[in-house]
């Protein structure tokens, strides 16, 4: 693999962990702002979703230092 296909691929993956904790911060808030207020299926939503987006940013780590 040439060096700038690397570069390529590594800055890609960091693009998407970025998108991935803006996503995980905007939950995090709304969750926060709206916890007395939201119904129990909304809770449950954003928190299975704040798991699913957590792995997402997890591989995206490894696969970043896997390929450093």
């Amino acid at each position: 693999m040439t060096k700038d296909r690397l570069k390529e691929e590594i800055g890609l993956f960091k693009l998407l962990m970025t998108i991935a904790m803006a996503i995980i911060t905007s939950m995090v808030s709304w969750l926060w702002n709206n916890y007395q207020t939201a119904s129990i299926s909304d809770v449950v939503i954003i928190i299975l979703s704040l798991i699913i987006f957590s792995a997402i940013t997890f591989f995206l780590f490894i696969k970043i230092d896997h390929k450093i």
